[in-house]
């Protein structure tokens, strides 16, 4: 295969987009840069392990991180084509190393990332306000606490995980009889009956309906026991309180994804989004 300075023909084409796109070095090392070549190598996989080498919130850091991690892949990924169409200054051999690590390396940190990590989708709106349906969370093994929310049975947040008598009425918690705390949400114009709920130490988001009557006359008391958890959803009108054994689950830690970008954005969501 050769590409000869001005030729563009469709084979041609064809090649360096296949080259380009699969390997992203390799148009940076055909034209001779080859330590650009061996830095764009680099930067990939940096990009998708950036919640390992930063001090942020690892969730947060893994969000930005695969946006950045697309954007560079296209951009560089373009430029390659562009270099490939151009006359080679390099010998083939010199491209092989640079090349291989572009596609080696993100592959292997994308390796690491799904070992540590497991993704979910979001099917109802029962994690409302914080996540919507169809938005795509990442999810960690780990110990389930109190305030986690947790992705069995749908997503659902513990509200409850020493024992304890709680009762579940009009979409309120009352743990011994007394009413968990509503702190007022920050006032928006599309959003209403929002509210912070504060649960000892913890306070996460809640919507409580104030126009659903089945809501309304809800009133269920469940008795927890050691080693029991009480799972409750944040959307008080959709999801089912739930009692499970303690113990591992897949906790929630942010959005990866969601299909309306800007809501993730919004300075409430935001701000209460990574956990």
């Amino acid at each position: 295969m050769s590409f000869r300075h001005g030729e563009k023909g469709v084979m041609n084409i064809v090649f360096a987009v296949f080259a380009a796109f699969l390997f992203p070095a390799s148009g940076a090392a055909y034209s001779g840069r080859i330590f650009k070549a061996y830095l764009s190598a680099f930067i990939l996989p940096f990009l998708l392990m950036l919640h390992v080498f930063l001090p942020l919130a690892e969730n947060a850091a893994l969000f930005f991180s695969l946006i950045a991690f697309f954007a560079a892949y296209v951009f560089l990924s373009l430029a390659s084509v562009v270099c490939l169409m151009n006359k080679r200054k390099t010998h083939f051999s010199k491209m092989i190393a640079p090349s291989v690590l572009s596609f080696l390396l993100p592959l292997a940190a994308a390796g690491l990332i799904f070992s540590k990590y497991d993704f979910g989708y979001i099917g109802d709106s029962s994690a409302y306000p914080l996540f919507a349906k169809g938005d795509i969370v990442l999810l960690q093994k780990q110990k389930a606490s109190l305030g986690d929310l947790v992705y069995h049975e749908g997503v659902k947040r513990v509200v409850a995980d020493k024992p304890a008598k709680v009762r579940f009425f009009g979409g309120r918690l009352y743990v011994f009889e007394r009413e968990l705390e509503l702190q007022e949400y920050e006032n928006q114009s599309d959003m209403i009956d929002l509210y912070c709920e504060k649960n000892t130490n913890i306070l996460y988001p809640v919507y409580i309906s104030s126009h659903d009557p089945l809501l309304k006359q809800r009133d269920d008391v469940y008795e927890i026991k050691k080693n029991e958890l009480l799972l409750c959803p944040d959307n008080r009108s959709l999801g089912v309180v739930s009692v499970i054994p303690a113990g591992e689950y897949s906790v929630v830690k942010g959005a990866v994804f969601s299909p309306s970008v800007s809501r993730i954005f919004n300075s409430q969501t935001f701000r209460h989004i990574f956990l």
